[in-house]
């Protein structure tokens, strides 16, 4: 898998939404003091655990990665793609961990500044979503650890 240009930093405080007559669409992407030559998977898993549910993650992590991967190829035209689509998903499997350790205390500060900002009987409803992130990311953690632990025993 060959290294490509990555944001570093691609999470949802990132991403500045702009409103259409149909909705939101992507404005930019903002903050590339960190931007590298590195790992898809590094934006990849930054961007899945922190934009979207516990469950859906789960449940679209290798199709919303397959889709990307179409793009990039759709992209690169007659240029060589960098890595392959299952190349793409073991970096993800593999950098799921380091991710979530490092997002863990993000999610908490982010919670905690925007629950000033909310309602009371709002409260309830995000507490129990950030709950289920919270809990899907530390057991998907320590399920992808698990997991790597054992291919590296294997090889």
């Amino acid at each position: 898998m060959r290294d490509v240009m990555v944001h570093g930093d691609l999470w949802s405080a990132n991403l500045l939404w702009k409103k259409t007559d149909s909705g939101f669409e992507l404005g930019r992407i903002v903050d590339f003091q960190l931007a590298h030559f590195g790992c898809a998977a590094e934006d990849l898993t930054r961007l899945l655990i922190t934009t979207l549910s516990g469950h859906d993650r789960r449940a679209n992590w290798d199709c919303l990665l397959k889709e990307f991967h179409g793009y990039l190829t759709t992209y690169c035209g007659s240029t060589e793609v960098p890595y392959s689509l299952d190349q793409l998903k073991e970096a993800y499997r593999r950098f799921f961990p380091f991710a979530g350790v490092i997002l863990l205390p993000v999610i908490d500060a982010v919670a905690k500044i925007g629950a000033r900002k909310i309602a009371d009987d709002e409260k309830v409803a995000i507490q129990e979503t950030l709950h289920e992130k919270t809990q899907a990311l530390f057991e998907d953690m320590l399920n992808f650890a698990e997991r790597n632990r054992d291919v590296r025993i294997s090889q």
